[in-house]
C-alpha cells in the first residue's frame, strides 16, 4: 500500500513538473506545488519532515528520492544511500532496470563514485535497449 502511494506522488511530481514548462508558470507557484507534494508524502508516512520521510526511505523510492534530491529541499540522504547499500550488496541478482534506477538515485543523492554505480553501467548499460 505505501509502494503505490509513493508510486502516485512520483507520478504527481513528474506531471507536475511536465505541466510547468508546458505553460508559463510562476517559479514561486511551482515550488509551492512541489513544497505541498513533499509535505504530503511526509505525512502520508507518519513522518513530521521530508527529512525523516529520507531517512525511512528504502530501495523502490528511487524516482521520489531523485525528485528531492533535484529540487531545492535540504535534504541529507544518508540513511538511504546505507539502506540502498545494503540492499545492493544482499541480494545477489538486480535485474538491469532495477539496477540502474538505483544507481541514477545514488548519484542524485551524491554517491556516483560507489562501486555499484561503476558496475551498474559497466554491466547493464544497453541490455535492454533505449532506456
Amino acid at each position: 500500500m505505501k509502494r503505490k502511494i509513493r508510486q502516485s506522488l512520483i507520478c504527481a511530481i513528474l506531471a507536475i513538473l511536465s505541466l510547468a514548462s508546458a505553460f508559463p508558470v510562476c517559479a514561486a507557484d511551482a515550488d509551492s506545488l512541489a513544497d505541498g507534494i513533499f509535505e504530503y508524502a511526509a505525512l502520508s508516512e507518519g513522518v513530521d519532515s521530508l527529512q525523516a520521510w529520507a531517512d525511512s526511505c528504502e530501495c523502490g523510492d528511487e524516482w521520489f528520492v531523485f525528485a528531492i534530491a533535484q529540487s531545492e529541499e535540504s535534504v541529507n540522504f544518508k540513511e538511504y544511500y546505507t539502506s540502498i547499500k545494503k540492499y545492493t550488496e544482499e541480494k545477489d541478482n538486480i535485474a538491469s532496470v532495477e539496477a540502474l534506477r538505483i544507481a541514477l538515485a545514488m548519484v542524485s543523492v551524491g554517491a556516483g563514485e560507489d562501486s555499484f554505480v561503476s558496475g551498474a553501467l559497466a554491466e547493464h548499460a544497453g541490455k535492454q535497449g533505449i532506456m
